[in-house]
């Protein structure tokens, strides 16, 4: 049975499991965005498995998914739309499969989705919420599976750049990191950095390596964007 609609900017609650011993699937995407919605689902389910997708691509992570021997008993799908109606036979399809096999599907996304969309796959999700007026697809996960959550919190406070004074080192390492990791181009890269956020693992060496380069390159830029100042007003 499907969990009734959000209303847009009301998002409450709901009462999720997270027993240690449940093992979920997360879908997820590769920008800032996604990658913090996977980090708050991997915190909120530790044993996930993480893919990330594009929109493109997800109807064929459904498929694979829907072929699978080794299906999870939830699946939840974050900062990623369906890329448009045609695409929709396809992940219907997937998606009854799925839920037929008792897989419970909970979608949550930022993007602006077609009506058929939105009442097609709505029929076999056991929690869908598409809210435009959200910023980000983090910032519904976050409402919608946590209650009073520090960490949870702070997750979302780094995403938007607003880290709490004493955590202002902490943030500025992880978003340096972040930002090597994305620039590497390996979706293994990704989702060993989603898991590693999540559970708030110290820095390895060579993440103090990414860290620290990341950290000399702002600087250099900094510098060749105020020598180009200087000269442009004198």
């Amino acid at each position: 049975v499907a969990l009734p609609a959000a209303r847009p900017g009301q998002i409450a609650p709901i009462a999720l499991p997270r027993a240690p011993g449940i093992i979920d699937q997360i879908f997820t995407h590769s920008d800032w965005d996604g990658i913090f919605s996977g980090a708050l689902l991997k915190y909120f389910s530790p044993l996930a498995r993480i893919e990330i997708l594009t929109p493109r691509r997800l109807k064929w992570g459904f498929r694979n998914l829907a072929r699978s021997a080794d299906k999870p008993k939830r699946l939840f799908i974050a900062d990623l739309p369906v890329a448009g109606d045609g695409d929709l036979p396809d992940i219907e399809s997937s998606l009854i499969d799925l839920a037929r096999g008792g897989m419970e599907i909970y979608w949550y996304d930022h993007h602006p989705w077609s009506p058929l969309c939105l009442e097609t796959i709505r029929r076999d999700c056991k929690d869908l919420i598409v809210d435009t007026r959200v910023r980000n697809a983090a910032e519904i996960v976050r409402q919608r599976l946590f209650g009073p959550d520090p960490y949870a919190d702070k997750l979302l406070g780094l995403l938007g750049n607003q880290s709490a004074p004493e955590d202002a080192e902490w943030g500025a390492s992880w978003r340096r990191l972040i930002a090597a990791t994305q620039s590497s181009g390996l979706t293994s890269d990704l989702v060993d950095l989603i898991g590693n956020l999540a559970a708030n693992r110290p820095f390895t060496v060579s993440d103090r390596f990414a860290i620290n380069r990341m950290a000399e390159e702002e600087t250099r830029y900094r510098k060749f964007a105020e020598k180009r100042h200087r000269k442009e007003t004198t």
